[in-house]
């Protein structure tokens, strides 16, 4: 929208004299365009404003968004973590059982050939 400046139209406007003072004409035409940009303007900030208030709605939408993402990714990333931890976990047991069933193995064998 173009900018109206309201303030140098009123500076800058002269009226003519007649014998009776300003030409009341002239000075009610010129009252009725003032008054004509200055509804202009309040529509022009009300426009604004709704636009702000759009805006501002929208970007608490997209917070509300992003922080979902977060919390999904979050809660992923943990999943991922606890399977992960969870087959090492699975890997370290086998590789004690492993273990325990071969040192009973050499424990058999040390008692079969009595060695301490």
């Amino acid at each position: 929208m173009k900018s109206i400046k309201i303030e140098d139209k009123i500076y800058e406007k002269q009226f003519q004299i007649n014998t009776y003072g300003y030409a009341c004409q002239e000075v009610d035409t010129f009252f009725d365009e003032v008054n004509e940009d200055i509804g202009k303007l309040e529509r022009e900030i009300a426009d604004l404003k709704r636009e702000i208030t759009k805006l501002r709605n929208e970007k608490e939408a997209l917070e509300g968004e992003k922080r979902q993402l977060l919390i999904a990714k979050t809660k992923l990333e943990a999943n991922n973590h606890v399977e992960s931890s969870s087959t090492v976990d699975y890997s370290n047991l086998q590789f004690i059982e492993r273990l325990s069933s071969l040192e009973n193995l050499v424990m058999k064998i040390c008692d079969k050939f009595d060695i301490k």
